[in-house]
């Protein structure tokens, strides 16, 4: 059930986004960022619910992966 809200959030992002370009809409952007993050925040939480050792190995990888910039 903890994945189903991931789902929804990715999806909802989604279609947020393509809303928000196809309309040039700049809160519908706004609101899929609000998805994204909503999305990314659910995903830490099932990583942290599923193994808490590892899961911080994990949301430490997470976050440098998105965070550092590719060459």
């Amino acid at each position: 059930m903890r994945w189903a809200a991931l789902v929804i959030n990715a999806a909802m992002f989604a279609i947020e986004l393509a809303g928000g370009l196809s309309a040039d809409s700049v809160s519908l952007l706004a609101d899929a960022v609000d998805f994204a993050i909503g999305a990314f925040n659910q995903q830490i939480r099932n990583l942290a619910a599923g193994s808490p050792r590892v899961a911080l190995a994990d949301v430490e990888q997470l976050v440098t992966d998105i965070f550092t910039p590719t060459t």
